[in-house]
């Protein structure tokens, strides 16, 4: 591989500097990496396992950040293939180039303007027909290239037979078979990457439009990738293409393009770009002649009905001791009944998948069985990560770990070991109320680490399945109200186990609008699993018709709301075009190494801000500033919203932890007590209402400005706060107009 000829070419634009690559030193140096490498592209369809390629060719060490001018992703890795060190960029999931979305471009922009010394089109091995469309239109760009074979043993298991030596010589290129999350090919990958070839394959179109693409050719500018490709593109009026090339061309040239492709449609009734497409299945159709054969049903294996007996088994038992006891008893005890659910259910999964993983496949996405199943796992995943997570875990790390060893040694190491004075500005610094240590290091890992890593686990094992498209299917049509996709579900069911972490979980949504509603409808509404348990505990001690009430103004403003986003908020609504992969059985290994890559960015870049939020509220309670903040706010709290002014001092301590304020809540209801006096039923409900409207916890609001940035976050938490007391206010005036509780 020419590592000159691979680099930026000469009047290329340069990198921006905020996707320079860095890689971190084993021994946790940082070290600049060369910018000139030679780079190589991952191309693929969703869903074919082109992270874990990633992966097994960077190892751990790589860097995520926006493509210029988008908000979409490239990760960035480094690693030696054929002998040399390439950079690897790791383009967005697609199945076409004709760019239909923003990912769609960005993995087209890729592949038409960087110098690419290869692309690796990782395929399907058991979805040709879908590959093999994306191959043909790779190989018409005129770039080296390798096409990966990934999850042959997956196609095996359908009775799949592919003989990738004759598409090799149909194509000219290098082809190579893998199982990515087993390992199983990787090295043949490899030393394929070493010495990729430009494919020879050419697809001849109908005459017309081989005249047009004739008279385009001449008028192309300078590009990596050829010139046909870029006046097929063209002439196919793929989206963002005609921008791109009038920002390069003179105003007459363009006129000329304009001219050829409009007398190149008047020879054809359907759009070029069908036509095109028409033809490259042709192309396709053939190849698969060829190169697949299909083993008859009668013929392949059996899944043991053993080990279907057996996982029901274990899924009774588990069932039963989850239900029976819960989270009762030693951790280990806890952690062994889910651990016991997980195999159970993992055994069941790998059996009914084995013998009928078609009809699963159809039965998840029907209205009814799907949203049954839906529901099931839902409330499968709120258990992990909401009550194990959220609940045992968070209670382990915060009153053993935390609370009976890490901060009674801090608080030692600092008094009696360092002389700091109990009450001086170092002791408070580091193990006071708002103590990096007491208070940063501790909310950090002891109550949103193990939330993020049971989320992350519980994730990769839905995302490996394939099951999380079936789940954005179905939840489309409700979420598509208030301007979100059905991807937008696990976010909003997350959100009761935490804020913080579901904020985080916003990145799988498509679109910047759709990622700024959902964090404004989790930052407004959506109670965290502290939070929850002790609202209902509180309502419900009040009646039915307090609890009622609670939950449904909650509901009716995050229904309102996200309505009212959804119409006010620019840009377009989103398609929701997803493509259902077959359902698999997740590989452990690749779900444990997607949590380490996940938790270790936890660790590097979210940690970091819950020290500065930490800081924030160490410098204003010195300076006596959340004092302040209380008294200035008690009008608003008496006059508007008809509650003690005591009060105030909840929403200022909602916001260090947002299950404070209700906890304080809780201590004052009926019966009265702790620093509030004694409330009466409509107070209750506004004061519940309102604290869960009001502006989420100090690390909700910084991952808000690391996620969205601080324009967008300012905007939002001051929308949440004056929302929050505008809803309690009127709230207050109803339920006294109407008498409600008298």
């Amino acid at each position: 591989m020419d590592a000159t000829a691979a680099g930026r070419g000469k009047g290329a634009p340069r990198r921006p500097r905020s996707v320079q690559h860095r890689r971190r030193h084993r021994f946790g140096l940082r070290r600049r990496v060369p910018r000139e490498l030679p780079r190589v592209a991952l191309v693929g369809s969703p869903n074919v396992g082109k992270s874990v390629i990633f992966h097994h060719l960077t190892g751990l060490y790589a860097t995520v950040s926006n493509y210029p001018g988008t908000t979409v992703q490239l990760t960035r890795g480094t690693g030696h293939l054929g002998g040399t060190l390439v950079e690897v960029i790791d383009t967005p999931g697609v199945a076409s180039l004709s760019a239909l979305s923003e990912d769609a471009r960005v993995a087209r922009d890729v592949l038409i303007t960087e110098e690419l010394a290869a692309i690796v089109q990782i395929a399907d091995a058991k979805n040709l027909q879908r590959s093999l469309l994306l191959t043909v239109q790779l190989a018409e760009l005129g770039l080296p290239m390798v096409v990966d074979l990934n999850m042959a043993d997956e196609a095996a298991a359908r009775g799949i037979t592919v003989d990738w030596r004759a598409l090799a010589e149909e194509l000219g290129v290098p082809f190579v078979e893998t199982v990515a999350t087993a390992g199983h090919g990787i090295g043949a990958l490899r030393e394929a990457i070493g010495r990729p070839r430009v494919a020879r394959l050419r697809v001849t179109y109908d005459a017309p439009v081989e005249k047009a693409i004739g008279l385009l050719e001449p008028l192309m500018p300078p590009c990596p990738a050829s010139k046909r490709a870029l006046a097929l593109m063209v002439l196919c009026r793929e989206p963002g293409m005609l921008d791109w090339l009038g920002k390069r061309l003179a105003p007459d040239e363009m006129r000329r393009v304009d001219n050829i492709i409009r007398a190149c449609e008047d020879n054809f009734d359907l759009p070029l770009f069908l036509v095109v497409q028409r033809r490259r299945r042709e192309v396709v159709d053939r190849l698969l002649r060829r190169a697949v054969r299909h083993q008859p049903k009668a013929e392949r294996g059996v899944y043991p009905p053993s080990r279907v007996a057996l996982a029901l088994t274990a899924i009774a038992v588990s069932l039963a001791l989850l239900v029976g006891y819960g989270g009762e008893g030693p951790l280990w005890a806890t952690l062994g009944r889910y651990l016991l659910a997980i195999l159970g259910g993992w055994e069941l999964a790998g059996a009914a998948l084995a013998h009928a993983e078609e009809k699963i496949s159809l039965r998840l996405t029907n209205p009814l069985f799907g949203l049954a199943a839906g529901a099931v796992v839902l409330y499968v995943v709120y258990r992990f990560v909401g009550v194990l997570g959220a609940g045992t875990l968070v209670d382990f790390f915060e009153s053993v770990i935390f609370g009976q060893y890490i901060n009674p040694a801090a608080e030692h190491l600092c008094g009696p070991v360092l002389g700091m004075r109990q009450g001086g500005l170092l002791y408070d610094f580091f193990v006071g109320e708002y103590g990096m240590i007491t208070m940063g290091l501790t909310y950090a890992f002891a109550i949103v680490f193990p939330i993020v890593t049971t989320f992350f686990i519980a994730f990769g094992i839905l995302e490996d399945s394939g099951y999380l498209p079936r789940l954005a299917a179905l939840a489309n049509r409700l979420f598509s109200r208030v301007g979100l996709s059905g991807q937008a579900i696990l976010p909003m069911v997350l959100g009761l186990g935490c804020g913080t972490m579901a904020v985080l979980t916003t990145r799988i949504l498509e679109t910047r609008r759709e990622r700024i509603i959902a964090t404004l409808l989790l930052g407004l509404g959506v109670p965290c699993s502290a939070q929850l348990a002790i609202i209902v505990a509180v309502t419900a001690s009040l009646g039915w018709k307090v609890l009622l009430l609670t939950v449904g103004a909650i509901v009716f403003h995050l229904a309102l709301v996200g309505y009212l986003a959804a119409r006010v908020l620019p840009g377009e609504k989103p398609d929701f075009i997803v493509e259902l992969p077959p359902m698999r059985m997740p590989v452990l290994g690749n779900v444990l190494r997607k949590t380490w890559m996940r938790v270790r960015w936890y660790v590097t870049e979210a940690v970091p801000l819950f020290l500065l939020g930490t800081f924030i509220l160490f410098v204003l309670d010195r300076a006596d500033l959340l004092g302040v903040l209380a008294r200035w706010s008690e009008p608003v709290i008496s006059g508007l919203l008809g509650l003690p002014r005591q009060t105030a001092m909840a929403f200022i301590m909602g916001f260090v932890r947002r299950d404070y304020a209700v906890v304080m809540l809780r201590e004052a209801t009926i019966a009265g007590g702790g620093p509030l006096p004694e409330l009466t039923p409509v107070q209750v409900v506004v004061a519940v209402v309102t604290v869960v409207l009001f502006v989420p916890c100090v690390a909700s609001v910084f991952i808000i400005i690391r996620e969205r940035g601080l324009r967008v976050a300012a905007a939002i938490v001051g929308f949440v706060i004056a929302y929050a007391f505008a809803a309690g206010g009127a709230l207050n005036y109803l339920l006294r107009a109407l008498h409600v509780f008298q």
